[in-house]
């Protein structure tokens, strides 16, 4: 009995977390707090307990994604872009200034305000190369790698928007970017492609 009260309360909480999640574009101007944005960060890629695996699923194990954090207004640290720990929250490396002001919105190619209001930016990069390598003879033109990465992500930002949602935080994907200027503007690593953006934070209409 005890067990199927545990997986009904879970049910539960998990139905409540789908109807919370929703896209949310105009955030407050308070900080959010950095535990919050770890959790979320973690979310998409952290490793599970019982085996190498992480919370995302990755065709062949291959795991191409890298996530990086751009910090505007997370308390207890300061601007910038972070290498982060999802694995264990073992900590933060920066690893370049924040852009100027108006630089990340260059780089949409569809106005996409939350840009620049958004407190913290979850970037998802991958090593794209590496799986269009890997799954090069699955399919006849050598793109199916592009596809795994594709779904991949879509799997790792779900989790986050969920992860938000729990802590009362609003979030949206953003796809419409130029890739390359976005790369550019974030002084991504090399050899680090740019997938998406989860643009994350308290939403204004909570302030």
């Amino acid at each position: 009995m005890d067990t199927i009260q545990h997986y009904t309360d879970l049910e539960a909480a998990l139905q409540k977390l789908f109807e919370q999640r929703a896209s949310c574009r105009r955030y407050a101007s308070m900080p959010v707090p950095l535990r919050a944005v770890d959790m979320i960060m973690r979310s998409a890629q952290g490793r599970r307990h019982d085996d190498a695996g992480r919370y995302t699923p990755s065709a062949h194990a291959l795991y191409p994604l890298r996530l990086y954090l751009l910090s505007r207004r997370v308390a207890g640290l300061e601007r910038g872009l972070y290498r982060v720990d999802t694995e264990s929250s073992g900590g933060h490396v920066k690893l370049a200034d924040a852009p100027p002001v108006g630089a990340l919105l260059s780089a949409s190619l569809a106005d996409d305000a939350c840009l620049e209001e958004a407190p913290a930016i979850a970037v998802v990069a991958a090593r794209t190369d590496e799986a269009l390598a890997h799954f090069s003879g699955q399919q006849a033109d050598g793109l199916r790698g592009a596809r795994y990465v594709d779904v991949e992500a879509g799997a790792a930002v779900q989790n986050m928007s969920l992860c938000a949602a729990a802590q009362g935080l609003g979030g949206v994907l953003v796809m419409g970017l130029d890739e390359a200027r976005t790369a550019q503007v974030l002084a991504l690593p090399k050899g680090d492609a740019i997938v998406c953006l989860y643009c994350m934070g308290l939403p204004a209409n909570q302030s």
